[in-house]
Formats: structure tokens, C-alpha cells, sequence
């Protein structure tokens, strides 16, 4: 969604469509043979300890409304791994009595925490929208398009339409919208443009049209 004036040399940190903190820290060979090599190396970046003393102010500009949203902030214990500590107490949460929607934004918080998405860092995160109930992807959206107005340089898939228009509504200068739409023979275009309106109408969206077209005219018929 924005094209840093200064690169980083870094790795770009990716997210996949699912959460990261139920398979971090990768302790295991056979778990790390198994993972791709981008998201076995996002695993690692969220295993680097936090800063100690007062939190940046611009990272916590970031992580704060996630941390908000979630009631929670994402913690690694050397022995048990990642859980969530409840906002305000001590009591933890762990990771598998957490729902899929607050570890993948934990997962994100964690990140801007680990300094990972400094000014010139890229983002590339697939299916933002999954896992996600629409407060949850507003929640996303908000937090990718601070991530772009800070200087990262951000790079998003999604299908949902309700996502899509949240990161449409707010998106910084310069970013770059693109679509797959079905044309009139039932094969894909690709659509472009500098708004989510040039990039075309979402295929998902498209499909949901058509179903609900077509249960509207199976009532009228009955």
C-alpha cells in the first residue's frame, strides 16, 4: 500500500493466511521441515525478545489498538512458548484457548513489537481477511494502513469484500489497488488502478452477488 522512499536490506516478513503463535517457537526439525521458508522465518522473528524499559513510541502507536482489541499482549515464556497476558493483569491466556482472530493479530503485534516492520521494512501478508470477524478485519485494516502511513511498505491479499473496503476508505497516498474479475465469457481479468472502485468489483463478491440473485429467484418461483 506504499512505496517507502528508503528500503530496507531485510528479509520482507510475510504472513500466511493462518496464525503464527500456535506453531512458534519452532523447537522441532520435523516442524520446520514442514513449513515453507518465508514463514518458517517469520516463526523466528517473532521469537526476538522485546526491547526492555519504555516502548517506542511510534511501535507503540502501532501495537496498542490490536492490544486493545484483543484484551491481550502477546508474551513468550522461554519454557511454555507464546500466550497472551490479559491487558492490566496477570493472568495469561494460553495459546490454544485463544480463538484463531486474536493470535493472527497478535501475531502482527508481535511483529511491530520485535522492531521487524521498521520505515523501509516490506509486508507481505496473504488473506488478511481469514480467520477475521468484520470487527476483527476493521481492526486489520486500521493497523495495515498505519503500518503503510509509517513508511512499510505493505503488500495485501483478501477476499472479502468488507475488508477490502476498509483498506480502500483510509489507504495512504500511492497506494495501488488490484482486482480479478470475471469477464462475460467466465474468464479472469485483471483490473488496476490508484481506488479499490478501479480495481473492480472482488471475484468473492461477484459469487456472493450471484447466490444471493439466484435464492432471491427460486423465492419468486416457489
Amino acid at each position: 500500500m506504499s512505496a517507502p522512499a528508503r528500503r530496507s536490506n531485510a528479509a520482507p516478513v510475510f504472513l500466511p493466511p493462518r496464525e503464527l503463535l500456535s506453531l512458534a517457537p519452532v523447537r522441532e526439525p520435523g516442524l520446520a521441515g514442514r513449513l515453507d521458508a518465508p514463514t518458517l522465518r517469520t516463526c523466528q522473528m517473532l521469537e526476538r525478545p522485546l526491547k526492555r524499559g519504555p516502548r517506542d513510541p511510534r511501535v507503540n502507536t502501532l501495537a496498542a489498538p490490536i492490544e486493545a482489541h484483543i484484551g491481550a499482549q502477546v508474551v513468550l515464556d522461554d519454557d511454555q512458548g507464546f500466550f497472551l497476558r490479559a491487558l492490566g493483569t496477570a493472568r495469561h491466556l494460553e495459546v490454544g484457548a485463544s480463538s484463531a482472530g486474536q493470535l493472527k493479530l497478535g501475531t502482527l503485534a508481535r511483529l511491530m513489537l520485535t522492531h521487524h516492520l521498521q520505515p523501509g521494512a516490506t509486508l507481505l501478508i496473504d488473506g488478511a481477511d481469514e480467520q477475521l470477524n468484520p470487527r476483527a478485519m476493521r481492526v486489520m485494516a486500521a493497523a495495515l494502513v498505519r503500518l503503510a502511513q509509517s513508511g512499510v511498505q505493505v503488500f495485501v491479499s483478501a477476499h472479502s469484500a468488507f475488508m477490502l473496503r476498509e483498506l480502500g476508505r483510509d489507504a495512504p497516498a500511492g497506494a495501488r489497488f488490484f482486482g480479478l474479475r470475471l469477464d462475460e465469457r467466465g474468464e479472469s481479468q485483471l483490473q488496476q488502478g490508484d481506488t479499490l472502485a478501479a480495481s473492480g468489483e472482488p471475484l468473492a463478491q461477484q459469487e456472493e452477488d450471484a447466490q444471493i440473485e439466484g435464492l432471491l429467484a427460486a423465492h419468486l418461483s416457489a
